[in-house]
């Protein structure tokens, strides 16, 4: 197919039962059907795509995303650093042992990896090839990596297990310049979920609780403070300068104020009352739209103030269970994220966001077990005093999306689920 100039191939690579196609035709939906041995729909609805080993990543587990200076994407995954150019995928050399949980692009062109067993890896501007770098945590076997972020400045920053160290290059390898040290090394346990704020503040969501370093000074959030709970899995601070967090215990989302030492609840999310389809998010993002997305067990989740929406394997995702952290957000309305059969691409350009609620449609109508036709008039027999209807509506996408209520005027006095 061809948008703009642009052609792009579908073939048995993209997922297509067969490589050959007669007919093609695209719903009203957005839909691709085509036949070839058999009839086949494209999920995804135009706007989502998957990379897998099939189109040249090293392994489908991917943890982390970013992207370079030059526009190359880069993928941390579970056998090494995968770099992307021109479309193909390249197991970067160097990396193979480590198993990169977290990767991040300087500013210099460079771009560094950390991950298992206690590796920290760079590849220098304009470099093909990752040089180790000399662990900057103790040596202790027990301080693992668990994140790379980048502060206000750009500098790279190591978080462990207990410990935080501040990087910088230097020639071809990276050097320690700052080593905070914690109040206690609970601080730190299990700090995946870390950030800098646009007030200077670092923020890391742990297993013990909100932290926070302000200045040297270092302080720990708890439900005291208003937390759901203190074992916290994802993050964010939104730009309207609220923090939301998720927990570990599937307690879906709080929103917060942070005034001066006290966290006040402003909301929470939760899928009991519908605000969320699963209440276990691993992490929360937010796009250069200004958007908020959850990653979950279920798919990848756009959080509104009304409701949500949900893009898994029915919207054209291998697999919906996300992984923590692994979200890119593209200055061209892009959104990369990671699940646990590869990695996801969608184009929020051309996914169809205002699609119209389908209108219900009466497949069948029966009284007294008798079918009769749909017509401007019925005659209906006295003794034909019981009615069964079939109700549904035209939509392949979005088949398990809605669900009819139904009332009869005269009858009913609430409206039934069906």
């Amino acid at each position: 197919h061809i948008v703009g100039r642009r052609w792009t191939l579908l073939t048995d690579r993209e997922g297509m039962p067969t490589k050959a196609a007669g007919v093609a035709l695209v719903d009203s939906e957005g839909s691709l059907w085509y036949a070839g041995n058999g009839l086949f729909r494209q999920l995804g609805l135009g706007g989502v795509t998957n990379q897998t080993t099939r189109q040249g990543l090293p392994t489908e587990i991917v943890w982390s995303l970013c992207r370079d200076t030059s526009g190359r994407l880069w993928a941390g995954t579970d056998l090494g650093l995968a770099v992307q150019e021109r479309g193909r995928w390249t197991l970067v050399p160097g990396s193979e042992k480590t198993a990169v949980f977290s990767v991040v692009a300087l500013a210099n062109g460079g771009v560094v990896g950390a991950g298992r067993p206690r590796s920290v890896i760079y590849v220098p501007p304009g470099g093909a090839r990752a040089v180790p770098v000399p662990f900057p945590l103790d040596q202790d076997p027990t301080v693992q990596v668990v994140r790379i972020i980048l502060d206000l400045s750009g500098n790279p920053w190591v978080i462990g297990t207990s410990q935080i160290c501040r990087l910088a290059p230097e020639r071809n390898t990276l050097v320690s310049r700052e080593r905070p040290v914690t109040p206690e090394a609970r601080y730190l346990r299990n700090a995946f979920a870390s950030f800098q704020g646009r007030d200077g503040t670092m923020w890391f969501g742990t297993v013990g609780g909100l932290v926070s370093r302000t200045q040297g000074r270092w302080k720990r959030w708890t439900e005291a403070n208003g937390l759901q709970s203190r074992s916290l899995y994802g993050v964010l601070e939104a730009s309207d300068g609220t923090l939301l967090v998720s927990y570990y215990g599937a307690e879906g989302i709080s929103r917060f104020k942070v005034e001066g030492d006290r966290l006040r609840l402003l909301r929470t999310y939760r899928a009991q009352r519908e605000e969320l389809p699963s209440d276990n998010v691993f992490s929360i993002h937010e796009d250069l739209q200004g958007r908020i997305w959850a990653l979950t067990d279920v798919g990848a989740v756009l959080v509104l103030e009304d409701g949500f929406r949900v893009f898994g394997r029915a919207q054209g995702l291998v697999q919906q269970d996300m992984v923590q952290n692994s979200f890119l957000s593209d200055a061209d309305g892009t959104l990369w994220f990671a699940n646990a059969g590869g990695l996801a691409c969608l184009d929020t350009r051309i996914w169809p966001w205002d699609l119209k609620i389908p209108r219900p449609i009466f497949q069948s109508i029966k009284f007294g077990g008798n079918p009769v036709g749909v017509g401007p008039s019925l005659r209906i027999e006295p003794w034909d005093n019981s009615l069964d209807l079939s109700l549904g509506f035209l939509s392949y996408s979005r088949g398990k999306a809605y669900a009819l209520e139904v009332r009869l005027d005269g009858l009913d006095q609430t409206w039934r689920t069906e």
